[in-house]
């Protein structure tokens, strides 16, 4: 099962934003009657059915076999929290509309978009929005007719448009994004469509449902992969006093299902924080959802992909584009302790701008920020730091910051690593060098225990002894030979390596390239292809002692040349 794509419509400042999710709110509501249509928090949900209504023949000649329920439409342009999940290097959206002024065509604003779903790896369709403004538009016509006459290319429309979208178009170009009109697209993977709208007239808006629901579904399939009876996941939007019921949060649910009485976990000023729901709410129907004044009921749950406010205590200090979770507890309200953990590492920083420049090269180097701040280094952050699941996410940045007395105690007693330096390279080179020391550390540890990994060849005509133990010539392929290792051939167990021998002495293991003599406990010559290369393997548990103490790529290094296998 498949959730909504989550859209976000943006662009500059009065090109249209607004007024295209209206055309979008008020067709939807005009299509269908009451009940029919969901409003959520910050957000319009258009089912499956009104995309149809909208471009059934649309839908049929380009042979989308829509399956998605709809689309999760999100206003977070004027929200804190769009500019907190730039910051933070993630998005809320799973697709995005850039809102683009025929008659204006790129802003500084658009530019400065355009640069945060290129970080985010957002895609995107671009609306050409008032495209009815251009001289000899007929508002009367379907987009299809009007695109003729463009093509033509005598008439006022077809000369005005022309000048206005191939400026567009080679601005775009020049920002690096390869554009097409939407009608001469030939790769929908390797172009970004050009859609000319009308929001007033709602010429265009079939086409933009259309490309907006096949796409998602057709190229977001995975990531748009819903867990109905998992716990929830998604994004703190707003933060809000309602009267009556103090401190509120307005969130996007984008996974699972979130029930009253579910604790939540969220990220707040003070660090990692837990709370009970209270109550959770849903705007009535058919209301416009950025009203001053909505009408609200109460539910015992929601389903992702969808918009809901939630009530509960120690709201204060959530930040607006936080990432929030159902978690489990271990004890009573005022004791527990949160079982949920995104990953990534910590950063701190002196200023707004040493972070992002940290930002930029963290991401570069490939890896994940949990969160990042100003200001010393603090007890609160060694604590959210103290509970990731993998040691690798238990580090901390600090640039130009110090680490406060009482933190530096705490850290000795919660195994987090602090980097610090004043200068931004210096941080990468000592994670770097803390990341290898602490790799080859733990695979030696690893390594009495479970073995090492290794694969080689069996010299079929230096077969010494065939069975109890098997006693052959071998060529070390990769990875190194150790007495005790569990080897494996063709996906079958052979046996454990006893002793490795070259030219009749007892070696402690033979090296990649190395040629010498072992005896296998437990092997038969007589059962095996001897053509096929020997694998070291390991049981489940020692394979996830691998995953849990060693770096991505040494794991993969060591899956290439071993076979997990139950005990």
């Amino acid at each position: 099962m498949i959730r909504e794509p989550i859209v976000v419509v943006v662009g500059h400042v009065d090109h249209g934003k607004t007024t295209l999710l209206d055309a979008i709110r008020g067709s939807t509501v005009a299509l269908k009657e009451a009940g029919r249509i969901t409003q959520h928090i910050g957000a319009t949900d258009v089912p499956l059915e009104v995309v149809n209504s909208f471009a059934g023949p649309l839908i049929e000649k380009f042979k989308f076999d829509l399956k998605i329920p709809g689309l999760l439409f999100i206003d977070t342009p004027g929200h804190e929290a769009f500019f907190t999940l730039r910051q933070r290097g993630c998005s809320l959206a799973d697709i995005a509309i850039l809102i683009v002024d025929i008659m204006q065509g790129l802003q500084p604003q658009t530019k400065e978009v355009i640069k945060y779903l290129k970080e985010n790896k957002t895609p995107f369709i671009v609306a050409l929005t008032k495209a009815d403004m251009l001289q000899g538009w007929d508002k009367t016509q379907k987009i299809d007719v009007l695109m003729k006459e463009v093509d033509e290319g005598t008439s006022n429309l077809a000369k005005d448009f022309n000048n206005r979208f191939y400026k567009i178009f080679g601005d775009l170009y020049e920002q690096g994004y390869p554009v097409e009109r939407f009608d001469k697209i030939k790769d929908f993977t390797k172009e970004i469509i050009l859609l000319p709208v009308s929001a007033k007239t709602g010429q265009g808006l079939e086409y933009l449902l259309l490309f907006l629901s096949g796409l998602s579904q057709k190229y977001l399939e995975k990531k748009l992969a819903l867990n109905v009876e998992g716990k929830a996941k998604g994004f703190v939007l707003e933060v809000k006093e309602a009267k009556g019921l103090g401190t509120v949060i307005d969130v996007i649910i984008t996974d699972g299902v979130i029930k009253k009485n579910d604790f939540i976990c969220l990220s707040g000023k003070l660090g990692t924080m837990y709370t009970k729901i209270k109550g959770i709410l849903k705007p009535k129907e058919l209301q416009e959802i950025m009203q001053k004044k909505v009408d609200f009921d109460y539910v015992d749950e929601a389903t992702a992909a969808a918009g809901v406010r939630i009530v509960a205590h120690k709201l204060d200090s959530v930040i607006a584009g936080d990432s929030l979770a159902v978690v489990d507890v271990v004890c009573d309200e005022e004791k527990c302790e949160v079982l949920c953990r995104e990953k990534g590492i910590l950063v701190k920083a002196d200023t707004i701008g040493s972070l992002e420049a940290l930002d930029s090269l963290i991401k570069k180097e490939g890896l994940e920020i949990l969160q990042s701040g100003i200001g010393n280094i603090t007890k609160e952050d060694i604590l959210k730091a103290s509970v990731a699941d993998s040691w690798k996410d238990r580090v901390i940045f600090g640039f130009n910051v110090n680490i406060l007395d009482n933190a530096l105690d705490l850290q000795k007693s919660k195994d987090v690593h602090v980097i610090q330096s004043s200068v931004v390279y210096d941080l990468i080179a000592k994670y770097k060098k803390w990341m290898a020391e602490t790799d080859s550390k733990n695979f030696e540890e690893l390594v009495k225990k479970a073995g090492h990994p290794v694969s080689f060849k069996i010299f079929p005509e230096h077969i010494f002894k065939r069975t109890k133990p098997l006693v052959c010539g071998v060529k070390v392929i990769s990875g190194k030979l150790y007495p005790g290792t569990k080897v494996a051939i063709d996906g079958k167990i052979l046996g454990t390596v006893k002793q490795v021998q070259d030219n009749g002495k007892t070696i402690d293991f033979a090296s990649e390239g190395q040629e010498v003599a072992i005896s296998i406990d437990g092997g038969n010559s007589d059962k095996i292809d001897l053509n096929k290369e020997v694998i070291s393997y390991f049981r489940e548990y020692e394979m996830g002692e691998f995953k849990k103490y060693l770096s991505d790529d040494l794991i993969k290094k060591v899956e290439e040349l071993s076979r997990s296998l139950l005990n």
